[in-house]
């Protein structure tokens, strides 16, 4: 199976889309984050870079948290996959429930997963035992391409891309140039 792993794009800060005097409860605060202009440049990035991919992703499974899923939702216009949302990739949530989606969807050729960090980065650990640390937390916008089995997932990941929309290109611009590509560092 081919996992793409991604981070939402860049958020608002909780101050910007929730004043403190409005937080209070579910539905404010860290929740109500959305993307940025930039933050939907990133997404748009990636589902072009994902359009040309040999390889089509058939489901994206996203936290229902607005940022994810916006990015998510950008993403799934372009590839025209099924898009399924999951409270097991919302902030504090174990990278063991992230393996958990990834076995129910074992059958899938090539599956998403657009989530935030620390759980994340643990999982990308997890699947590709080895890397640095340093090598394990993702930027916002980035995308991780890792070849797993899925039925056993942990220690069986190869990372074939590391993919973000380089932060020296504008939002505004047009999202196919300027690109950064992080390739894998040889183990």
């Amino acid at each position: 199976m081919r996992l793409y792993i991604v981070r939402h794009g860049k958020a608002t800060d909780t101050q910007e889309c929730c004043p403190a005097s409005s937080c209070a409860g579910v539905g404010g605060g860290d929740f109500a984050r959305e993307l940025t202009v930039r933050g939907i440049a990133q997404a748009r990035f990636l589902s072009g870079r994902l359009a040309k991919e040999e390889r089509r992703v058939t489901t994206i499974v996203s936290s229902r948290f607005p940022r994810a899923l916006q990015t998510a939702h950008a993403i799934q216009r372009t590839l025209s996959c099924d898009l399924q949302t999951d409270a097991r990739l919302e902030v504090d949530h174990e990278v063991s429930e992230a393996l958990s989606i990834i076995q129910e969807g074992a059958d899938q050729r090539a599956l998403m997963l657009v989530g935030h960090n620390p759980q994340l980065g643990e999982l990308i650990s997890v699947l590709c035992s080895g890397l640095p640390p340093q090598e394990l937390i993702l930027k916002t916008g980035e995308m991780v391409v890792i070849d797993i089995r899925p039925n056993q997932p942990i220690g069986s990941g190869r990372l074939v891309d590391r993919v973000r929309l380089s932060d020296s290109t504008p939002a505004d611009d047009t999202v196919t140039s300027a690109v950064e590509t992080l390739l894998p560092k040889s183990r």
